[in-house]
């Protein structure tokens, strides 16, 4: 099976080998490769919309009683309110679950990939011997990123510098 762009690494940006593919597999994971899938449950906003909704209609009806015969009242009106929307309600859910997908190469693939997915797999507290990795292989530390420096800044420095080799 040829994967073309279907598998991108995350962590490097390299496709599935030849030897990666394999044939007639139902998920069409390559081979090696990691699957990484994050889900993260909410509330639907239209459902919480039309709660909203629903409440605001019991209060403009409610609001055409006299006050003494609203708190006996209420119960009816938001039953009748219920049956009216059950119909609409019952093809709203009311969590949506946002969900995102990523992959990575396989940690065999570079020193480089390994130490990533060994830190991505510790950060979510996974043991990466499970999945034959090897944590002991790390070839590079953590090493902190460079800071940005605005163009303007970078001529300054380049400008000092000729300025005092003349």
């Amino acid at each position: 099976m040829k994967y073309d762009d279907d598998y991108v690494c995350t962590l490097s940006g390299v496709t599935p080998l030849e030897h990666e593919e394999i044939e007639d597999d139902e998920d069409d994971l390559p081979l090696g490769w990691f699957k990484v899938t994050i889900v993260k449950r909410e509330l639907n906003p239209e459902w919480i919309y039309h709660q909203e909704f629903k409440s605001a209609k019991i209060d403009g009806l409610l609001q055409q009683i006299e006050e003494q015969h609203r708190k006996e009242a209420r119960p009816m009106i938001a039953h009748d309110i219920a049956a009216q929307y059950a119909g609409y309600e019952q093809g709203l859910d009311q969590y949506i679950d946002l969900e995102d997908t990523v992959f990575m190469a396989p940690s065999t693939r570079s020193g480089a990939i390994n130490d990533e997915i060994v830190k991505v797999l510790t950060n979510l507290d996974m043991d990466s011997e499970y999945f034959n990795v090897k944590s002991d292989n790390i070839t590079s530390e953590v090493k902190e990123q460079p800071e940005k420096v605005d163009k303007e800044e970078e001529s300054d420095k380049v400008s000092t510098e000729e300025d005092k080799s003349e």
